[in-house]
């Protein structure tokens, strides 16, 4: 009879500790709300994905991307992106440019540079002895501090003279992804497992020891603040420059969502796009997410958010202007 107590005593803690589980699990699962936005699809499918999307101005953008071995282009617009024009500037797909006094630098697959003066969009193709893949790049006086590699197995922090001249090359365990510069000219960049800032000028590189993810995209919107996505699902928030960073949403092992590129208008305003139809948005500088159910399933690589309209660049070329 005592055995049978026993047992049944035992049995009644493990039923608690199964429930208290589910419990937890339940508690712990990531919930959203959803939202239903209007949009139009200004360009539908094309031969090639738009991998960044940047107005300089009211009304004039770019966009740039390619067909990753084949050919890289780039998209303008003067009206507002009512129309875009299309040009071919690469032999490889475009995956990044930088805006600097009054002229556009972007580099991509295979180690070519390209740039223009925006008051004329004629572009001028230059390509170093060093074709490494380059997926960031960032312009600052004469210089171009440039990110790339392969996966977890080779990475690097690049500067390079105005003719691509290689100036020093900081070595990394794992891909660099992103790169941009603040106002007061601190570099940010991230990579596999990895976020590095510089206060030189990209001379030299501190990094941080938060990892977790292979990260995707940094985004900046002052010299405080700014946001880091992962292909895993993280979500990270500086408001000290960098020097910490605050997991508003951690990485997911099972049925984690690809976050790819993300950005925001203002403090609150944000949005961040992945594959497989990921849309999300925020109105409290990223602490809570809302899913945008209305748009097509595509495989989101870019976005751009100018006032009240989030620009939209796909794995397949579509072009979207998604309106809150």
């Amino acid at each position: 009879m005592v055995a049978h107590k026993y047992l049944a005593a035992n049995i009644n803690r493990l039923s608690s500790f199964f429930i208290f589980v589910l419990i937890s699990l339940f508690l712990s699962c990531d919930t959203q709300d959803t939202l239903d936005l209007t949009f139009v699809e200004v360009q539908g499918q094309q031969d090639f994905s738009i991998d960044k999307i940047q107005f300089i101005d009211d009304n004039r953008a770019y966009a740039v991307g390619g067909d990753l071995w084949q050919f890289g282009i780039a998209q303008f617009t003067s009206d507002g992106g009512d129309s875009w024009s299309l040009d071919t500037i690469s032999f490889k797909t475009v995956r990044d440019f930088d805006f600097d006094r009054g002229s556009i630098y972007a580099a991509g697959y295979r180690g070519y540079y390209i740039s223009t003066d925006t008051s004329i969009n004629d572009w001028n193709l230059q390509r170093p002895d060093d074709r490494e893949n380059i997926h960031g790049i960032v312009h600052q006086e004469e210089v171009y501090t440039a990110v790339g590699g392969i996966s977890f197995q080779h990475g690097f922090i690049k500067q390079l003279d105005k003719d691509q001249q290689v100036i020093s090359i900081w070595d990394t365990p794992g891909e660099m992804t992103a790169i941009i510069k603040t106002a007061d000219q601190t570099l940010h960049a991230v990579g596999y497992g990895q976020i590095y800032r510089s206060l030189d000028n990209g001379q030299n590189w501190l990094a941080n020891a938060q990892e977790g993810d292979n990260y995707q995209d940094v985004y900046f919107l002052s010299n405080n603040i700014g946001w880091i996505v992962g292909q895993a699902g993280s979500i990270l928030k500086t408001e000290d420059a960098g020097n910490t960073w605050q997991e508003l949403r951690k990485p997911q092992a099972h049925g984690k969502a690809n976050l790819l590129n993300i950005h925001f208008a203002n403090e609150d305003l944000g949005v961040l796009v992945g594959e497989e139809g990921i849309v999300w948005t925020s109105n409290d500088g990223g602490q809570t997410w809302s899913v945008v159910e209305s748009l097509p399933a595509y495989n989101y690589t870019s976005v751009f958010v100018k006032d009240d309209v989030a620009w939209l660049g796909s794995e397949e070329g579509h072009l979207l202007k998604m309106f809150f």
